[in-house]
């Protein structure tokens, strides 16, 4: 099953990948072009990881690189998703921009996938959460907002424990739009 890990830059989309990694991810990361000691690598193509799940289910996570450059990228690896994880931080300042922007995105790329929100660096700046959380709210009720520390292998896990419930809430519907899309078949036993 895969699920794309997305957002903007510094949000913690490699790290996230990594903590729910059960081996060693795939990392393409290159030397910044503008100047950030606080973040001196970003992903240039994409992070790859995957987790084997219960009953011989097994996610493989795709972060995509942050910069709106990359953005071919994003549509690459969202091919055949069944789903999405959207991380941002509560330290970055255009947040909510970033929110609705990616948002607005992955839902003109995806339709109605399946999707959660994690927030990190909550403990940095608590207050940025409920903002964050409201301002998704207002555009999609349904979709679970939650603080998370991608660093963490037990927090990420909830973000993929949030997931695969949204995904089985689609059940059919993110079949159906993979069969259609795709030439997939699938079989439900």
């Amino acid at each position: 099953m895969k699920v794309v890990v997305a957002g903007p830059v510094g949000a913690g989309k490699t790290t996230l990948v990594s903590a729910l990694s059960d081996a060693p991810p795939v990392r393409t990361e290159a030397q910044r072009t503008e100047a950030d000691p606080a973040k001196p690598m970003t992903t240039v193509a994409m992070d790859y990881g995957r987790r084997h799940i219960d009953d011989g289910l097994t996610v493989a996570f795709y972060g995509t690189p942050g910069q709106e450059r990359f953005e071919p990228m994003w549509h690459i690896l969202s091919r055949n998703a069944f789903g999405v994880i959207m991380l941002l931080s509560a330290e970055d300042p255009d947040g909510p921009q970033a929110l609705g922007h990616f948002l607005g995105y992955y839902e003109r790329l995806l339709g109605d996938i399946p999707t959660v929100i994690g927030i990190s660096r909550v403990d940095c700046r608590p207050e940025a959460f409920d903002p964050l959380s409201a301002r998704a709210g207002d555009r999609h009720p349904d979709i679970p907002v939650m603080p998370v520390d991608p660093r963490d292998p037990e927090s990420a896990a909830l973000l993929v424990e949030a997931l695969l419930t949204q995904i089985d809430a689609h059940g059919s519907t993110v079949l159906d739009r993979l069969q259609g899309v795709s030439g997939m078949q699938f079989r439900v036993t």
